[in-house]
């Protein structure tokens, strides 16, 4: 930790890759080594969903040589350590995710272990090993953790491949949990704007509190990311009330009496549609909605983060990113789904603790104006100081508590073309920072507040923890709010620190 770490995450839904790789590979392949060139991290990880596409029973062996193609790639010729795990029908069709983690270590890392699950404890590694993505828990080591989730989550849909894929490494005395993870799609837009939230937000809602309760045991004391196709939405029933309210509504049935399409008309021209919803169709006119340069005013229907207070992530700079069309406009959207900030990079406390601290952070989309698939890749890129100046950073602001939100220092940390620029002042936008022109009574005051603040979030995060360590853990309420309860302690404690009690 005596030298800074160069860590580049990675999320992409590759199913549209392994369906037209003639179209899209090699194009992909260039944007993603683009990146690696430009950013030059010591560690690349890559978490991939849809592995084989729709019809993986034929293109699942396409993996292999998507691997080959990475490792022979110029751009990653100085990383000869790798560690693959790839999921693949053959093994266990009943567990089967379509999920694939694929990791690169720079030769510039001296010390690399990755966790071994089985005997609990880090093995250092070397060279190229591919892994299936099996479950062997009888095996001597095990160097991941792979769940789909349990059928009750979305009986609607039991054969559906979707899970988490968990790995947890050591790299140069640093430790970081890396979760790979596949929540459901929305499967009908009607079905879809019926509520809010929609039946299908809280199946995603269910999948992901099982996935933080599989990590309660890193989640309060070690850098946690989680990346990967989330498969949130915007509130559709929402964003129709809010910019479809003065429009007229026509609706089409079967003869049973089933709903097959809503038409939505321009308030002033009842005969000219605007928005048409169809099981698989969101037709809507340009002008209706602004997904591009406007997108930020789409981002109040992006509701689905948070019920998750114990998960943060960086403020939303790029677009949407599903569905995109794969040919044509490659910027332009198709007309089947509301787009959506799908596939995200999402973080625990003590990884934002870290992010603050970071030098370079970009989180962006990748291949923005070129065919990528359906789903645009994401990716989180950043710089860790070395052990003595985080440790000097630690010093200097005397810090004792993460903030309530933690993006909103990123954000302050980031800008588009020197992420670091340096400033008189660089906090000066944070009120609870002490500039020393403030007087006494409001620095006070300040940090009074700032403290209540934290104590009520971390009561909140305990409460928020209880559902999850429910649902992971199949522990009854009273169990899950000890655990709960312990949790949050430390994080109280350290609130009190800076208020009067």
């Amino acid at each position: 930790m005596d030298k800074p770490l160069s860590v580049l995450l990675v999320t992409a839904n590759v199913g549209s890759m392994f369906e037209q790789p003639s179209q899209i590979e090699e194009t992909w392949l260039r944007q993603l080594c683009n990146v690696i060139s430009e950013r030059q991290p010591q560690l690349v990880a890559l978490h991939c969903q849809e592995v084989g596409g729709k019809h993986f029973d034929q293109c699942i062996n396409q993996s292999d040589r998507f691997q080959d193609l990475l490792i022979n790639s110029s751009a990653l010729k100085p990383f000869r350590r790798m560690r693959s795990f790839i999921d693949k029908p053959c093994h266990n069709p009943e567990e089967f995710t379509a999920m694939g983690n694929v990791y690169f270590l720079h030769d510039d890392l001296e010390d690399v272990a990755m966790w071994d699950f089985t005997g609990n404890r880090f093995h250092p590694i070397e060279g190229q090993l591919f892994t299936d993505a099996k479950q062997t828990p009888s095996s001597r080591h095990v160097f991941h953790r792979k769940e789909k989730f349990p059928s009750h989550i979305c009986p609607d849909h039991p054969k559906s491949r979707k899970g988490f894929l968990r790995t947890r490494w050591r790299l140069d005395g640093r430790e970081l949990d890396l979760v790979n993870v596949h929540l459901y799609h929305d499967a009908d837009n009607l079905q879809a704007a019926e509520k809010s939230p929609s039946s299908f937000a809280l199946n995603r809602r269910q999948a992901l509190a099982y996935t933080i309760g599989r990590l309660t045991d890193v989640l309060q004391t070690s850098p946690v990311f989680v990346f990967g196709d989330f498969n949130f939405r915007l509130d559709l029933c929402d964003l129709l009330q809010v910019h479809f309210d003065k429009c007229g509504k026509h609706h089409a049935e079967t003869s049973d009496g089933d709903l097959i399409r809503t038409e939505y008309s321009h308030p002033d021209d009842n005969a000219s549609v605007v928005l048409t919803l169809e099981r698989k169709v969101f037709s809507v006119l340009a002008d209706m909605l602004d997904f591009g340069q406007g997108h930020k005013e789409m981002r109040i229907f992006d509701k689905e983060p948070d019920e998750f207070p114990a998960l943060s992530e960086i403020p939303l700079k790029f677009p949407p990113s599903y569905p995109f069309n794969e040919s044509g406009d490659f910027r332009s959207y198709m007309q089947t789904r509301c787009p959506a900030w799908c596939d995200r990079v999402f973080f625990n406390r003590l990884s934002a603790e870290l992010l603050v601290q970071a030098e370079n952070v970009s989180y962006e989309m990748l291949g923005p104006d070129v065919c990528m698939g359906d789903h645009k890749p994401v990716f989180l890129a950043f710089v860790l100081p070395a052990e003595k100046k985080q440790q000097d950073y630690l010093d200097k602001t005397e810090r004792t508590a993460v903030s309530t939100s933690p993006g909103d220092s990123l954000e302050r940390r980031i800008s588009d073309d020197t992420p670091h620029a340096e400033n008189d002042d660089p906090q000066r936008d944070d009120p609870h920072h002490d500039h020393g022109q403030a007087s006494t009574n409001h620095e006070d005051h300040s940090r009074k507040w700032h403290g209540v603040t934290v104590a009520v979030s971390a009561l909140a995060l305990g409460v928020s923890l209880a559902v999850p360590l429910k649902y992971g853990l199949g522990i009854g309420w009273v169990g899950a709010g000890a655990m709960s309860l312990a949790m949050t302690v430390s994080v109280i404690k350290l609130a009190q620190h800076n208020v009067n009690l």
